[in-house]
């Protein structure tokens, strides 16, 4: 069930970023990573990099990010400042969403499937 979840994700983000290569999206852009466990090759995680950002509009950016998150996901279930970036992650069933940003000209979002939830790996 986990997979398959996951699958509609990542197809669901291949379908709308195939059609809009190269457009702006509503003034966001970023460069989107597939991460593959070594072990069966699955997908493990997805991230994606804001590009385009400085210290004009980073802190706007992330804002909205971390809004737009706070209506997807509800209240984060952890908020820190690491090296410099906030971090702040979600916690859901099968995937943890986490949000990396210094709030000026870096921001990345990662979807990562957890491996500590019933059924999942040890």
């Amino acid at each position: 069930m986990k997979r398959t979840i996951f699958g509609i994700l990542v197809f669901a983000t291949l379908a709308f970023s195939l059609p809009v290569a190269g457009e702006d999206i509503g003034g966001w852009h970023f460069i989107v990573r597939f991460w593959f466990a070594k072990s069966d090759m699955l997908l493990q995680a997805v991230s994606m990099y804001a590009k385009q950002l400085d210290n004009e509009n980073g802190n706007a950016a992330f804002t909205k990010m971390k809004s737009f998150l706070e209506t997807s996901y509800g209240t984060p279930g952890s908020i820190a400042l690491k090296h410099g970036d906030f971090v702040i992650s979600w916690t859901k069933a099968s995937t943890t969403v986490t949000l990396y940003s210094n709030a000026t000209n870096n921001m990345t979002i990662v979807y990562e499937q957890r491996t500590d939830h019933e059924g999942g790996k040890s």
